[in-house]
């Protein structure tokens, strides 16, 4: 078992084995689409109300590391990257490249 769980499938057991399982091809029909927003984040906000919901989904919440420039969870008071310290960081908002990519934002 992995960690106290039960092995009903035979799964973890393979895995420990070194079983290189080959898994199936399945065919697609993937065509080329076009994005349904032409434009960035910042655009599509001002296009369709930048306060409110939206922007909640099309932003992320970050302190920007000083030292590295990542961005991290706005409750970290230090960076998960380099160690820096981000008490004294000004929390700031990043685009959310997911959502962006769930609405047809064409650049995240």
């Amino acid at each position: 078992s992995l960690a106290g769980m039960p092995d009903t499938t035979g799964a973890v057991s393979a895995f420990r084995a070194g079983v290189k399982a080959k898994f199936p091809l399945i065919d697609q029909d993937v065509a080329q689409t076009t994005p349904h927003f032409p434009g960035n984040v910042s655009a599509f906000l001002s296009a369709n109300g930048e306060d409110g919901v939206l922007a909640q989904q099309l932003k992320n919440v970050v302190k920007k590391c000083p030292g590295c420039g990542k961005a991290n969870a706005y409750l970290l008071s230090t960076c998960n990257a380099c160690g820096g310290d981000l008490s004294d960081v000004v929390i700031s908002k990043v685009d959310n490249i997911f959502t962006s990519f769930i609405f047809g934002i064409e650049k995240g």
